[in-house]
C-alpha cells in the first residue's frame, strides 16, 4: 500500500517513473548514480530533476537537481543557502554543519541541516558546478532514521559521476 501511495505521489508531482540498468545505475546525459536496490526512481525534465525513494516504512530520499548556470560554485552555494533560509515549504530550517567536499571530481560544498515538513527531517545537501550546470544532490530522511540509513545514502552519493 505504501509503495502504491509513493508511486501516486510521484506521478501527481509531474515526475515519471524511470528504469535503471541491470546493474542498478540510473544514467542520463548529465550524470549517473547508483540506485539502492528496490528503490523507486522518478524523473522530471529529462532527468534534470530526479528522486530516488526508499520503499521502506520511513521516508528516505535522494534528490538530484540539475540547472543550467553561468554562476560560479560560490554563487550557486550562496543561492542554495538563501533558498533554504527563505523556503516556504521547509519550515524551521536549521543548518547543523557546512563543509567542503567533492562530487565526483569537482570541488563542492555540503551542508547538513534539519527542517520540518509535516514531521522533523534531517538532510545533507551537496552543491557542485560542472560543465555549465549546477548540481544539487540532497540526501534526506525523517528524524531518527538518517543515521541508520546514511550508509545507503552515502553509497549512492559516492557513486555519482558526471557524464559530460
Amino acid at each position: 500500500m505504501k509503495r502504491l501511495l509513493l508511486i501516486l505521489l510521484v506521478l501527481l508531482s509531474g515526475c515519471a517513473l524511470s528504469e535503471v540498468s541491470e546493474d542498478g545505475v540510473y544514467s542520463n546525459q548529465w550524470y549517473s548514480i547508483d540506485v539502492p536496490e528496490g528503490w523507486i526512481v522518478a524523473e522530471a525534465e529529462d532527468g534534470r530533476v530526479l528522486s530516488l525513494l526508499s520503499t521502506g516504512d520511513d521516508f528516505v530520499n535522494i534528490a538530484v537537481e540539475v540547472t543550467e548556470t553561468d554562476l560560479t560554485l560560490s554563487e550557486v552555494w550562496d543561492d542554495e543557502k538563501d533558498r533554504l533560509e527563505r523556503s516556504e515549504w521547509w519550515v524551521a530550517t536549521h543548518p547543523i554543519q557546512e563543509q567542503t567536499t567533492t562530487l565526483d571530481s569537482e570541488f563542492a560544498y555540503t551542508i547538513f541541516y534539519e527542517y520540518y515538513l509535516g514531521q522533523p527531517l534531517l538532510a545533507q545537501g551537496v552543491v557542485a558546478v560542472h560543465d555549465g550546470n549546477s548540481f544539487i544532490v540532497t540526501l534526506q530522511s525523517v528524524d531518527g532514521v538518517f543515521d541508520s540509513e546514511y550508509a545507503t545514502l552515502e553509497a549512492s552519493l559516492n557513486s555519482f559521476e558526471f557524464n559530460s
